[in-house]
């Protein structure tokens, strides 16, 4: 791992909300741009399909298992072994208050 991208935003949601946006996977292009599809692997839901667009509009493509989930808590997920890209981060919810929640972010790859 060589490069570590951390990020905290803000959101006017509860954290309830925001959580189950962020385990909607199919959902998740709507909220990020910059992801194309994210799709389960059948019968191991744990497992992700990838696919940002990349630098000057090139897909990237990978693949990411979830190993922690904890409701409006935490995602935190690792690359698949033989995946074309080496990952791992974690999604932090942190309640503000009922209607505002704080996400902390970071990926490394």
């Amino acid at each position: 791992m060589s490069s570590v991208l951390n990020r905290t935003i803000e959101i006017e949601a509860p954290v309830e909300d925001c959580f189950r946006t962020y385990t909607s996977y199919s959902y998740l292009p709507n909220v990020m741009s910059e992801v194309k599809e994210i799709t389960p692997e059948p019968g191991m839901p744990q497992i992700l399909h990838w696919e940002v667009e990349g630098p000057l509009g090139v897909p990237v493509k990978w693949e990411a298992r979830t190993v922690e989930q904890k409701p409006n808590e935490l995602i935190r997920w690792e690359e698949v072994p033989g995946s074309s890209l080496k990952t791992n981060g974690s999604i932090r919810f942190e309640r503000i208050d009922a209607n505002r929640t704080r996400l902390h972010a970071t990926c490394q790859f």
